[in-house]
């Protein structure tokens, strides 16, 4: 009971709806940071006329929980706590994902001069108020840090919604360039479903496995290059029918070349490498064993399950059970036997696959 009104001590929330607060403040969350009771009101006083909604917090260790239940546009806090000072609690909060961009102004009692600015930078803080504090220089100061914020979190939302958009584009660009050869259009999804499962289960970074998901559908993007008499030919390719399909790799390995989107590297080196065979004997330059990156190796086993599993213009869709067996039985001459083992035993898991 006593630690439960000692926290409800710790925060206090203006919970003024955002319309009735007005302008000034922009609706923006300030939390202030100090032992001391009556420097925390002093602060909330300077700053009750510009509607922000403010939250206080008696120690350092009450200000990391606060980060973990509000957004923050600022952090107001002292410098000289007992525990843990404001530094380390700086530091900390920096490392919590939600408040890494919260710009940290320390309000002090040591003199300018006093003040270790190389630790205060280096644990995130943007700025200093220095005691005495004058109402003018906070209210100032917390609103400059406040519109920074904010306009920062605006631009990060404006390029995560380009970034989604270019992913899309993607999508439906590996779709376009499939759907004359899988006429769902889901092929190119499903593989890179297969491809993140192979890859996480073989402990790729999740930076890599990521890129791996978004880039893995643009694995045949070269199709489009490909004429519909070969792409769709019900029968056995011939020769140069097989050698004009071949190159739907190189083109569109060149299609995706130059960039300088990791995301685009990934997607070239997979369009190129997805048909190498361990045993050298693949396409379009004979790689072998690890020479083969190990994104197309991943690659190479989710295409052809998917590809043996559903119906093509040259054959009808084959048991998972039969096409399992085939890839299989090709450990170590089409597919690198590591990443064959992981995907075996995802298939021998109920529902995985």
């Amino acid at each position: 009971m006593g630690r439960h009104r000692q926290w409800c001590s710790v925060l206090t929330v203006d919970r003024r709806p955002v319309e009735a607060r007005g302008a000034t403040g922009l609706g923006a969350k300030v939390l202030i940071v100090d032992d001391n009771a009556s420097k925390r009101l002093a602060i909330r006083s300077m700053l009750a006329t510009q509607d922000y909604e403010l939250v206080e917090a008696d120690s350092g260790r009450a200000a990391l929980r606060a980060v973990m239940q509000h957004d923050f546009a600022v952090i107001l806090m002292d410098v000289r706590m007992p525990t843990m000072d404001g530094y380390e609690t700086a530091r900390l909060i920096r490392q919590r994902s939600q408040s890494e961009l919260t710009p940290v102004i320390f309000v002090t009692a040591y003199e300018q001069g006093e003040t270790d600015t190389v630790t205060a930078y280096a644990s995130g803080a943007i700025d200093f108020i220095f005691t005495p504090v004058h109402p003018d220089v906070v209210r100032a100061k917390v609103a400059a840090a406040a519109v920074l914020f904010l306009q920062s979190q605006e631009l990060e939302r404006s390029l995560e919604s380009i970034t989604a958009l270019n992913v899309e584009m993607l999508a439906r660009l590996a779709a376009a360039a499939e759907f004359r050869d899988d006429d769902t259009g889901q092929h190119t999804r499903r593989v890179g479903d297969l491809s993140v499962l192979i890859a996480e289960r073989l402990g790729v970074p999740d930076q890599r496995v990521e890129l791996i998901r978004l880039a893995a559908p643009l694995h045949d993007i070269g199709k489009i290059a490909i004429p519909d008499a070969v792409l769709s030919k019900p029968g056995k390719l011939t020769v140069a029918e097989f050698e004009q399909m071949k190159t739907h790799t190189t083109v569109g390995a060149q299609m995706l070349a130059g960039s300088a989107f990791a995301l685009l590297e990934m997607a070239e080196l997979i369009a190129l490498t997805h048909h190498e065979k361990w045993d050298g004997s693949g396409y379009p330059a004979g790689l072998a064993g690890e020479t083969i990156p190990i994104a197309g190796r991943i690659v190479a086993v989710a295409d052809v399950f998917d590809a043996l599993t559903h119906a093509r213009p040259y054959k009808p869709a084959w048991s998972a059970d039969r096409a399992i067996e085939e890839i299989a039985s090709q450990a170590g001459r089409h597919f690198d036997p590591g990443v064959l083992e992981v995907f075996l035993s995802l298939t021998r898991e109920p529902g995985r696959i």
